[in-house]
This record gives structure tokens, sequence and C-alpha cells, in this order.
């Protein structure tokens, strides 16, 4: 019995030290948390262009806050999904005036402003 016992400590001692003695590459790249998550999240904040829905919701805007003034050009265009949609852009006015607006529209297509700030 002491026998048996003895080749398998033997045995197992064995694997340990030889497992062990395996060398890591330390050239490989461990990938953290962060490199892992991509770079567009849904409900996350996305970039787009100025489009017709742009312009379809920047005239909801204008209409809403009741702007004399023309709106000479749209920037900063971005949309986030979520139960609906957020749109989030900036109004240049003719008279030089700056405006960031958001806007949610909800899936039966109703839309609310719900920021508008004097930017400059």
């Amino acid at each position: 019995m002491k026998k048996k016992l003895f080749i398998i400590s033997c045995f197992v001692i064995t694997l340990l030290v030889t497992g062990c003695d395996k060398k890591t590459n330390t050239n490989e790249k461990t990938p953290t948390i962060m490199e892992e998550v991509p770079k567009n999240l849904a409900g996350g904040w996305k970039s787009m262009e100025v489009n017709d829905k742009i312009k379809e919701i920047a005239d909801f805007v204008v209409s809403d806050k009741n702007i004399e003034s023309k709106v000479i050009k749209i920037t900063d265009a971005s949309s986030q999904v979520v139960s609906g949609r957020n749109f989030s852009f900036k109004l240049h006015l003719e008279n030089g005036e700056i405006w960031g607006a958001k806007v949610y529209e909800n899936i039966k297509k109703e839309k609310k402003v719900t920021l508008f700030d004097k930017l400059k």
C-alpha cells in the first residue's frame, strides 16, 4: 500500500513540476476588457451623415421652437437607438447663432425636442 502511494505521489509531483516548467511567451498580448469591447456599442451614440432624416428632424426643431432665422448648416449629427431613436446635431443659423438640439422619435414616428441649447 505504501509503495502504491509513493508511486502515485511521485507521478503527481512529476506532472506538477513539468507543468510549471513551461516557459510563457512574453510576446503574446493578453487582451484587456476594453480591447474586447466593440467601438459601436448597441445603444451608444453613432455619428452619421447629414441626410434627409436629419434634415427632417431639423425642420421639426425649427417649427417646434419657432426659429425665424434661416438654417444655413447642420453639423455634428449622431443618433442613438433606444426604444425609438435619439438624434443629436448642431443648427447653424443665418443670424450667427449655433444651437445644439436633441430629438427623440418613438417607434410611432412621434417626435419630441428633448434638448435645445444655445451654444453661440
